[in-house]
């Protein structure tokens, strides 16, 4: 596995596309997805560079090992501010130090309440959770959560983060109730409309195209897939990790109609 595939994907990407006429509707809605979320760095054109530059510089080129190297080194040296913790922490996440990202993301988190910034605070908190609730730990990812909406109502004003806390809850219903997935998923894609969030709205048309296939509306989910992954194999999200979990969650769809009775 290449240091750029997100850890949603390290199980489960490979040998689940193999089942008759589905195998050719997925690899068409996949196909270039993963020049997306990891590539190979020319590291001579930021090699006059500091480590904090050059780990930037590797983050924009999405070489993900070289940006986690590069940050950490200057984590080390002189401490990093809190939008470049955040970068240290995805990196992490991209190259399976996920524990690690995590208390990355606490510190980010306490950097941004001491500099007031609840909204960034928020957004480490939301993050934080997800990272937790990945490899099972709710009960710490809901205080995480919990936390992040408390953030967000003293900010009191529009913004992305609220429709990311409301993702959760899509994921806890896509499994017990369709329909209310449906409709969270379509309170997430107004806030990433507003806020001009392609990864909320993404994010919202995938779910809300697997609710529909959970609901036996497969065409009408099906086209919702579609749709979600023009924006992943495009290049349109910012977050290389709503690209992996966007790509691992249309494969499960996929192997979720072909058991369909």
């Amino acid at each position: 596995m290449t240091p750029g595939t997100p850890s949603c994907c390290r199980v489960r990407l490979y040998g689940c596309l193999e089942v008759g006429d589905i195998t050719a509707r997925c690899t068409g809605r996949l196909t270039g997805v993963a020049g997306t979320l990891g590539r190979p760095v020319d590291l001579a054109c930021v090699g006059s560079l500091d480590e904090l530059d050059r780990g930037r510089a590797c983050y924009r080129q999405r070489a993900w090992l070289e940006a986690h190297t590069a940050l950490s080194c200057a984590d080390e040296a002189a401490g990093l501010d809190a939008p470049d913790l955040e970068l240290l922490a995805m990196s992490g996440f991209l190259v399976g130090r996920d524990r690690e990202a995590v208390r990355v993301l606490e510190r980010a988190h306490q950097v941004h309440l001491q500099a007031s910034d609840l909204v960034g605070a928020a957004r480490c908190a939301i993050w934080a959770g997800f990272g937790l609730f990945d490899f099972g730990e709710p009960a710490q990812a809901m205080g995480w959560f919990g936390r992040a909406g408390r953030l967000l109502d003293r900010a009191d004003r529009d913004c992305a983060e609220r429709g990311y806390l409301l993702i959760p809850d899509v994921l806890q219903h896509l499994d017990d109730d369709a329909q209310a997935a449906y409709q969270t998923a379509g309170d997430i894609a107004e806030i990433g409309d507003q806020c001009h969030d392609a990864d909320l709205v993404t994010f919202a048309l995938h779910a809300q195209g697997r609710a529909r296939i959970r609901q036996g509306r497969v065409a009408e989910g099906a086209a919702l897939l579609d749709e979600a992954m023009i924006a992943v194999i495009s290049g349109e999200l910012a977050s290389p990790l709503f690209t992996g979990l966007i790509y691992c969650s249309v494969i499960d769809a996929c192997r979720e109609v072909v058991d369909l009775p």
